[in-house]
């Protein structure tokens, strides 16, 4: 009675002159049934990297209780059979051909339509779980209305909202690396137009000044108001006297009773070791002497 252990390497015949060694160990019957086998594979480094890793920038949210039955309620409303019949059609189509290869291919038509067809998927997976997940955010209160600036005009504005409209696209599709240059692009773009405006606005006002300074005094204080950025009084004014007082005291870290104290006695420690002294020879023979009694 025996027993035939056959172990061996299953591969294809296109890959089969691309195996340089293969080689069967000894067998070991306390570790395993089999023999241990060995597989020396010729290959080759690709000169140009295809995929570039991207980082997840996406934000994460914990689907668990309330929020795993909205995002199954978000997923039911997709119709994920247009995404079906395409998968369908790549594979259809990669086994037709029989060109695995292309893959590795930047300009492949068949990889440009399984990015697109993954690109999809991701955005309906990404959606479903942040539309109607989103964390309340409290009550929110009055918003004050921005003032624009004299020199915000509408270019200014049209501009803004283009930025404002391209950043809420890159929020929706967050891995599109040519959309968030683009947006950067134009973000710079918006500030340098708002820098240009504001230096063209001062300068105008200076040369108003200029040439009001003798010829409208009325004109000259008012273009000279428009300069000014705070329009609010001096909050240092509504502080008492007694609180500057107050922090002074504890920012010096001096005892107010002490140091009326330390005076008084460099006061008499004055009047003891300076004055009473006896009378010089010099302040006797001085043009005018001092006499006793002064």
């Amino acid at each position: 009675m025996g027993v035939s252990i056959v172990d061996y390497c299953i591969c294809s015949a296109s890959f089969l002159s691309n195996i340089n060694n293969f080689t069967v160990g000894q067998y070991c019957p306390t570790l395993t049934d089999h023999c241990p086998i060995s597989v020396q594979i010729l290959s080759q480094s690709v000169q140009e990297t295809v995929f570039n890793l991207q980082k997840n920038n996406l934000k994460r949210i914990n689907i668990n209780g309330a929020r795993e039955e909205v995002f199954k309620a978000n997923i039911l409303c997709y119709d994920f059979s247009l995404i079906i019949k395409e998968i369908d059609t790549l594979v259809l189509d990669n086994d037709n051909n029989n060109n695995d290869h292309n893959l590795l291919d930047p300009n492949s038509p068949l990889l440009k339509g399984v990015n697109e067809t993954v690109s999809k998927v991701s955005s309906m997976l990404y959606n479903a779980a942040f539309v109607g997940n989103a964390k309340s955010k409290g009550k929110k209160g009055m918003k004050r209305r921005k003032i624009k600036k004299p020199y915000y005009d509408g270019e200014c504005e049209t501009m803004y909202r283009n930025v404002k409209c391209l950043s809420r696209r890159l929020c929706e599709t967050p891995w599109d690396k040519t959309l968030r240059l683009y947006v950067l692009q134009q973000k710079k773009e918006y500030n340098k137009l708002v820098r240009k405006k504001y230096r063209n606005f001062r300068q105008k006002v200076l040369d108003n000044i200029l040439e009001a300074e003798k010829r409208n005094p009325q004109e000259f204080w008012k273009a000279i108001n428009t300069l000014k950025s705070n329009t609010n009084s001096d909050p240092s004014s509504n502080i008492t006297h007694q609180e500057w007082f107050e922090y002074f005291k504890k920012l010096m870290n001096v005892n107010q009773n002490d140091n009326f104290s330390n005076d008084n006695k460099f006061i008499d420690q004055f009047n003891s070791d300076i004055l009473n002294y006896d009378m010089t020879t010099e302040e006797v023979s001085v043009e005018f002497p001092v006499t006793l009694e002064q």
